[in-house]
């Protein structure tokens, strides 16, 4: 968007926040800056997630996340997520966001995902769901919003509405 072809998160948030005060005729916008970047590290828990990482990780599997956040951010939702994951990838890393498919191979290699059975369990449909079916990956979508749509073209995936659901399947 800004002819980069990456730029860190927080800059990001800084470009859209001032480019927001430019089409508007204001100085507002990039004012919250802070306060933007403060929401982002106190971002809450969903709270099915850490019963149904808590489940997986006493049944053996290896737990990653993927995440276009930044390394700085990240240390707030693993602090409040017990450092429970095996592994963590961010855009700092990858210098790219997803859904760029670029993420995912990174994410296939540093995770050696070739070489492991695996699923992407993700909320976000177009930054997750359809770029894990282009890699073929096994996929669950958490539909929070219960949109229920979505293309035939990254089926199959298993729907579920929340993690709670993610045990019985």
């Amino acid at each position: 968007m800004y002819g980069e072809p990456f730029i860190s998160y927080e800059q990001l948030i800084k470009n859209v926040l001032s480019y927001c005060d430019m089409e508007l005729k204001t100085s507002l916008f990039s004012n919250y800056y802070d306060a933007i970047m403060k929401a982002h590290q106190e971002f809450p828990v969903f709270d099915d997630v850490m019963p149904c990482l808590t489940s997986l990780k006493e049944k053996g599997y290896e737990l990653a996340l993927m995440s276009n956040t930044t390394n700085s951010l990240m240390k707030y939702h693993l602090l409040k997520m017990n450092n429970i994951f095996d592994y963590v990838l961010t855009s700092d890393e990858t210098k790219c966001y997803k859904p760029n498919l670029e993420f995912f191979r990174l994410a296939e290699i540093k995770f050696d995902l070739i070489n492991k059975d695996h699923t992407h369990i993700a909320k976000g449909y177009w930054w997750d769901i359809v770029p894990a079916a282009k890699m073929n990956w096994n996929k669950i979508w958490i539909d929070r919003s219960h949109i229920k749509a979505g293309r035939n073209n990254e089926k199959p995936y298993t729907i579920i509405p929340n993690l709670t659901k993610l045990t019985l399947l």
